[in-house]
């Protein structure tokens, strides 16, 4: 213990050493307290806060001569006692009696009673109070107290702990510091360490699953993959981390717990684990990109004049018995495609969800993209079962876009071509949704030959017939529409379009008069509605 002044500044230069060769955090603090003890012969207590950014205030970190339980729980507010107007000021204070019991009024009553427990209850004689201040910041304050002698602390005293302060801020900093640069190294070196794990993964060829339970281990917690347009609940946001691979969403992992919650490393993990599965799709897109190729090639040779050679490698592929009979289904979106063009995984998405519902129900089907369509080759095994699977694609394909569907007549494969163009017009008609989602092909009358006839034609036909009925805000066009869908049933007509019968009989007639068309008569009744037909199939929409 320094007895001297000279002795005291020799003794502060040795502190300075010995906190500039210490590492750790706790030593720096417990040195400095010591130091401070030490140096202040008349002190009773040494107390050594910092000031925590999260929370705004002062805590008590280290300690000598106090209770260390009771003033953990003390918070001083920059505006509050001694050493809260040390901090705010930062300027070094040295107080008498008079001027602590200022101070102390300035506490919280819930601060006063944690303080006075941890001073044993006794009463401030004299009190210095130092900054930690580096370069800009102030890192909290150093304070020492006397209780017990009337001998107050000097000026020479203070500018003794003040030079003290000064050095501790530089030793907590490199402390800090170098604390900061051992776990940047740890965070590197375990991020690595990931990053081989799932690349040694990816290499083997796990697959997802793999991926999934390793990135489970590290997080230690459930952690469950959605491909892109997987439904996904919308509350869970905060649990939810997106995959991007070249701007292209690939799907998303899904927590149990908010991603804010995570460590750094579990963070790391997080993206190494992404990053993975992305590949892993990628990967699987690739290899189905050289099969859909194949197929492709196979799918435009089945539709030339002899496929014969073709047809016995599609066969033999699909383990379809020649003997059998086959239909063509072309799916759609009715509205807009079930796929943008840019958007290459949900494509394969989609053709691999409607090649395992297919499978499911022990219909082995030849599933082929053709632009924004997905064409399906496949065995007829009925209308119940046909029935069931296109209810199950509707389902299914609903998270992309409401399903158009027409189905083609059941052929011999060697001109399953012909099913495949007849299943190509079923679909433009189901689309026009007058006829439903799905059309089947063999269910079609006269619209049968509307693809095959010129448009400018029908569209002239439509406008003679209907001309009066197209034009404004009319309702009349639509009371006709429901009238005939409605099968000429006036109280079916009425209630679909909730008007009092005497209004529909109003409205007919008007109809009439417009067209100069007379219902009663076949050739009349038979024009009007072919033209209705014709502008439902959208070669014409009524201007509403």
């Amino acid at each position: 213990m320094p007895e001297s002044m000279e002795s005291n500044w020799e003794y502060l230069l040795h502190i300075t050493r010995t906190m500039t060769s210490i590492h750790t955090i706790e030593d720096v603090l417990s040195t400095i307290t010591k130091a401070a003890f030490e140096l202040m012969t008349d002190s009773d207590t040494v107390i050594l806060y910092l000031h925590d950014d999260t929370t705004g205030y002062l805590h008590f970190v280290e300690g000598l001569g106090v209770r260390k339980d009771r003033l953990e729980h003390v918070a001083f507010s920059p505006d509050e006692s001694l050493t809260g107007h040390c901090f705010r000021t930062r300027t070094p204070y040295l107080c008498t009696r008079e001027e602590m019991q200022t101070f102390m009024t300035s506490m919280k009553p819930s601060n006063k009673k944690w303080f006075q427990e941890a001073v044993y209850h006794r009463e401030i004689k004299s009190s210095i109070a130092v900054p930690l201040v580096y370069h800009d910041q102030c890192l909290g304050v150093l304070v020492v107290n006397n209780f017990e002698t009337e001998i107050p602390f000097t000026i020479h005293d203070r500018n003794q702990m003040q030079i003290m302060a000064d050095h501790s801020a530089i030793a907590i900093m490199n402390s800090r510091l170098i604390q900061s640069l051992k776990e940047k190294n740890q965070l590197l070196n375990s991020s690595l360490s990931i990053h081989k794990d799932f690349t040694r993964l990816v290499l083997e060829g796990s697959g997802p699953g793999r991926l999934l339970q390793k990135l489970e281990q590290i997080l230690q917690q459930s952690v469950h993959f959605y491909e892109a347009q997987d439904p996904v609940s919308p509350e869970g946001e905060e649990t939810l981390y997106s995959i991007v691979h070249s701007k292209e969403y690939i799907g998303c992992l899904e927590l149990e717990q908010p991603l804010s919650s995570l460590s750094e490393i579990q963070q790391s993990a997080l993206e190494h684990g992404g990053t993975a599965l992305a590949l892993e799709m990628l990967k699987a897109r690739a290899v189905h990109d050289k099969e859909l190729a194949l197929r492709e090639e196979w799918f435009e040779k089945l539709l030339t004049e002899d496929p014969l050679y073709q047809i016995e490698s599609l066969t033999r592929q699909m383990g379809w018995n020649t003997i059998d009979t086959f239909q063509v289904m072309v799916i759609e979106g009715r509205d807009h495609p079930l796929w943008e063009v840019d958007r290459t995984m949900v494509k394969h998405q989609v053709l691999q969800k409607v090649e395992q519902l297919a499978s499911s129900f022990g219909v082995p089907s030849f599933v082929v993209p053709k632009g924004i369509q997905v064409i399906m080759v496949m065995p007829a095994k009925g209308e119940k079962l046909l029935s069931t699977i296109i209810h199950q694609l509707q389902k299914t394909l609903r998270v992309y876009a409401d399903m158009a569907a027409g189905i083609g007549r059941e052929t011999p494969l060697e001109t399953v071509r012909y099913s495949f163009q007849e299943a190509k017009e079923a679909v433009s008609f189901a689309k026009t949704g007058t006829s439903g989602p799905v059309v089947r092909y063999a269910d079609l009358g006269f619209e049968r030959f509307f693809e095959k006839l010129d448009r400018k034609s029908l569209t002239v036909f439509v406008e003679d017939k209907l001309g009066p009925l197209l034009q404004g805000s009319s309702p009349l066009y639509e009371t006709l529409r429901m009238y005939i869908s409605c099968n000429q049933n006036h109280k079916k007509t009425a209630d679909s379009l909730h008007i009092h019968p005497n209004t529909l009989y109003y409205r007919l007639n008007k109809i009439q008069q417009q067209l100069q068309l007379d219902f009663s008569k076949e050739k009349d009744w038979m024009d009007v509605r072919l033209a209705v037909d014709i502008s439902q199939w959208n070669w014409r929409e009524p201007q509403k």
